[in-house]
């Protein structure tokens, strides 16, 4: 196996472990949302309470009472976002620093001589979570837009709710969903996926970023940088029309090229030639390895049937790898449309049938 052969099997693996890791960072996040989401959804049902005991939302004064009630949504959703930012953002410059120990890590294992490879500034890992734009926005522009939403959501469900003549209660549930029920559903629902897009598509960011600054301070050894996407039924258009192609290391586009982007990158290694050295005096038995070759497409699922049960259970969680073998399913089939994976339960509901097959 050659060095950049070597290179794109450590990144597709090291890739299914950042889906996972994206899965749990989002429900960390999502958590801490809920518990502030049930305290908004506690005060906005206390706040039309008064407000209709007291007649506000009919006459002259409903207006003004109605925008001072809205106003103190906005200010407890602003409250709200700033902490959740504040959450993540620690957390994100931690993945950073992972990943920028694996991608070195990477780069020494997969040449076969000892490279002394020059590593980022701590500061670049909270720069790049703290400043760099992804998908045109700063992470704080994320979720000032997250806020907007909600806000504007909030402000259009109590107006329509009181236009129609609804009750407290049915207001709160175009506000809240079928609260501590279904909490999926309603102008909160809609938030609390939105908040989990900006998680999953920060942490592809940051991880693909972070990799990017070790490969531009190695460019001595590093020439290109590939796009690798995961080409199933839910790739974008955008993806798989990326997939393959070799850029710069210091130029070019980069993942995530959307919200909830699963695309990924892998360095791709000069040979001995572009790095200077003549051929017959490359180590004896290496010589092969560094052929500055770029290996054929592959994709997560192929790969991954390639791997060892030991491996696949790593990637899949043990149920879901016995269900990938035995079961003959997809990785494809482990997530929703929107990258999140799905609980066994979900799982067992959808695919009933697999399940019994397997002995699960």
């Amino acid at each position: 196996m050659t060095a950049n052969e070597t290179l794109v099997d450590l990144a597709v693996r090291h890739q299914l472990l950042l889906t996972r890791l994206q899965s749990h960072e989002s429900a960390h996040l999502l958590g801490f949302i809920l518990e502030m989401h049930d305290d908004l959804t506690d005060k906005l049902q206390a706040r039309l309470k008064r407000v209709r005991l007291r007649g506000y939302d009919r006459g002259p004064q409903t207006t003004k009472r109605l925008k001072l009630l809205l106003a103190g949504m906005e200010e407890l959703t602003e409250a709200m976002h700033e902490r959740a930012y504040n959450a993540l953002l620690p957390r994100l410059v931690e993945i950073g620093r992972d990943e920028m120990k694996h991608a070195a890590g990477s780069l020494l294992r997969s040449s076969p001589v000892k490279l002394d490879l020059v590593m980022p500034h701590a500061r670049t890992l909270t720069d790049i979570a703290l400043s760099e734009p992804m998908n045109g926005l700063q992470l704080r522009g994320w979720f000032d837009t997250l806020t907007r939403s909600q806000v504007e959501g909030v402000d259009q469900a109590v107006r329509l709710g009181i236009a129609e003549g609804e009750t407290t209660d049915q207001i709160v549930r175009r506000v809240a969903g079928n609260h501590r029920v279904r909490r999926g559903t309603g102008v909160l629902g809609r938030a609390r996926r939105q908040a989990a897009a900006i998680v999953r598509t920060s942490v592809n960011h940051v991880a693909t970023r972070t990799r990017d600054k070790v490969y531009e301070r190695n460019a001595s050894v590093v020439k290109g940088v590939r796009i690798v996407a995961t080409l199933d039924t839910r790739t974008s258009d955008i993806c798989q029309a990326r997939d393959g192609r070799v850029f710069p290391v210091d130029k070019g586009p980069r993942p995530p090229f959307h919200i909830n982007c699963r695309t990924t990158t892998v360095p791709v290694l000069k040979s001995w030639r572009e790095m200077g050295i003549d051929l017959q005096e490359a180590p004896e038995g290496t010589r092969a390895s560094m052929n500055g070759q770029v290996p054929a497409k592959l994709t997560y699922g192929s790969w991954l049937r390639t791997q060892a049960a030991s491996i696949q259970d790593e990637a899949l969680g043990a149920t879901r790898g016995r269900l990938f073998r035995q079961g003959k399913m997809d990785v494809t089939r482990f997530v929703d449309r929107q990258g999140r994976t799905l609980t066994l339960d979900e799982l067992r509901r959808r695919e009933a049938d697999v399940f019994d097959a397997v002995g699960l």
